[in-house]
């Protein structure tokens, strides 16, 4: 599967930083996006299938690096954003998984359903 993340349109706002597959799942790595400001406010982007494959992945898991740049990183448990499933409403997600890297920052992941443009 060739996934391409999308921040080009209103109110868009990441950077990729890496994808990958681990096992049958693919990984998107992402960071909010200071936007020439002082410091990142949010996260907004768009998951598209560029070049489908014949195996298709039924889950994705999204990874949120540099939690401590955001605006009031207090608790990374408490960061919950919500999603949009094709055709489907808006929906606020679990608390994500947390993990602390070798510098001490935080890096927060949730898995979601697949396909799932925002």
């Amino acid at each position: 599967m060739s996934l391409k993340l999308e921040s080009k349109f209103p109110g868009g706002n990441a950077c990729r930083l890496s994808f990958k597959t681990e096992g049958d799942m693919p990984v998107v790595r992402f960071a909010a996006d200071p936007c020439q400001g002082p410091e990142c406010l949010w996260f907004y982007f768009r998951l598209v299938e560029t070049a489908p494959d014949s195996v298709k992945a039924e889950k994705v898991q999204l990874v949120l690096e540099h939690f401590d740049n955001l605006f009031g990183s207090g608790d990374p448990i408490r960061v919950r954003p919500v999603c949009k499933h094709l055709n489907r409403d808006w929906t606020r997600m679990k608390a994500g998984k947390i993990e602390v890297g070798k510098d001490g920052r935080h890096s927060v992941s949730w898995v979601i359903d697949y396909p799932n443009p925002s």
